[in-house]
């Protein structure tokens, strides 16, 4: 037969073991608080400061003001902008499509950007503007010394404005560009596209020649049929052409 002093008492028994659990959580919150403040403090310390800012994919968009939209400055910690509100920042570069950035610890940011590509010129004003093929404005120029680009004639734009990242959006420029972008890489001779009526579109080469596209449908088909014949007159005579009309590529007439 057990003694009394045998039985354990289960109230005290319960009342130790709810001030050993408490302590227990005690002791682990305050382990816990005391590593966030020390990972906070050890993040904001001078070892995590930037010392390198990397960026790759720019051509057009200079180092500096990249650097000044993203939020990283050197010397300063690499903690203290977020990499997903630094992208946003990026992309207010007209010249920005996308970005990414990430980070190398303890101090080395990379960003690599993705630029948007210029399609053509359009004069606005006493203003030479680049559009990419969405109608967004790239640069401004007061003036051009060479022309890398086609231009676009016949759109109304004396209501639109010329600053970088706003966009025109007139009668005629989406048939414009798509057909700028559906040129092939070796089409390096239109200079102008005339879109003033854009159910008669007409290219402009470089040596003057005028090519008569009707609208812009099957450009792709109208394309081979007036290269064909340039090259054939070019091979066969000295003569030069006036216009080529392929509106309907089909039946072309050349003059």
């Amino acid at each position: 037969m057990k003694r009394s002093s045998d039985i354990v008492d289960i109230n005290k028994y319960r009342g130790r073991r709810r001030i050993s659990d408490w302590f227990r959580r005690t002791l682990v919150l305050v382990f816990l608080v005391a590593c966030l403040f020390s990972g906070y403090f050890f993040s904001r310390s001078s070892f995590f400061t930037v010392t390198n800012i990397e960026i790759t994919g720019n051509t057009h968009a200079d180092y500096e003001s990249l650097c000044r939209l993203s939020g990283y400055a050197i010397g300063e910690s690499i903690f203290s902008v977020s990499r997903g509100d630094a992208e946003d920042y990026l992309r207010i570069s007209p010249w920005v499509r996308s970005a990414r950035v990430s980070l190398k610890l303890p101090g080395t940011v990379c960003i690599e950007v993705e630029e948007r590509t210029p399609v053509a010129f359009v004069t606005i004003g006493n203003a030479v503007v680049e559009l990419d093929n969405t109608g967004r404005v790239l640069e401004r120029h007061s003036s051009l010394q060479t022309a890398s680009l086609p231009f676009i004639s016949g759109i109304d734009v004396h209501n639109c404005g010329s600053l970088p990242g706003s966009v025109i959006d007139v009668e005629g420029l989406e048939q414009a560009l798509s057909i700028l972008s559906s040129l092939p890489a070796e089409a390096t001779d239109v200079g102008e596209i005339n879109v003033q009526n854009v159910q008669d579109i007409r290219l402009y080469l470089l040596d003057g020649t005028e090519i008569r596209i009707g609208d812009a449908s099957d450009f792709a088909s109208k394309y081979v049929v007036y290269s064909n014949i340039l090259k054939d007159i070019r091979s066969n005579s000295q003569q030069s052409v006036h216009y080529i009309d392929v509106s309907i590529p089909e039946w072309p007439v050349f003059k």
